[in-house]
């Protein structure tokens, strides 16, 4: 993480489960955190970061705020302009970029019986996302590819 920061190389994390977030490798995790242009997670995952970072309290059960978290992470000691991305089922996907507003973006309509698993859509997000990401396009057409790989 720190060569690609050196680099200016785009970094960019998935964080994967809520469970690795809550265990002993929170303090590497977050050391990468800070280093990465692109997060990408769940609402669980990122709720979880959002409690491990104290914006917000851990016995929490009113509404989260997605948009104000998503922000809140984008805006965490950014050392480089930092895009978190939170995925969120059927519900649109926040995107925030550090220094600026959230905003979201519906995920593509599919029928619900047309669904048949969704067991590696946050990947396929990702994958999509940063094809992209790579060739320059603009946060909400990477946002509209990784919707259209994930569904």
């Amino acid at each position: 993480a720190l060569e690609c920061l050196q680099r200016k190389i785009p970094l960019a994390l998935g964080l994967s489960s809520s469970a690795a977030i809550e265990t002993d490798t929170w303090p590497t995790l977050k050391q990468i955190f800070k280093m990465a242009t692109i997060v990408f997670g769940n609402k669980e995952e990122i709720i979880s970061m959002a409690k491990k970072l104290d914006f917000i309290d851990n016995s929490c059960d009113e509404k989260i705020d997605l948009c104000k978290i998503t922000k809140q992470l984008a805006d965490y000691h950014f050392i480089q302009k930092r895009i978190v991305i939170t995925t969120n089922g059927p519900d649109p996907v926040v995107a925030c970029i550090s220094g600026e507003e959230p905003f979201q973006r519906n995920p593509v309509d599919i029928p619900p019986s047309k669904i048949v698993d969704t067991i590696g859509a946050g990947d396929s997000f990702a994958g999509g996302f940063l094809a992209y990401y790579i060739k320059g396009y603009n946060l909400v057409k990477c946002i509209d590819a990784g919707n259209y790989c994930a569904d």
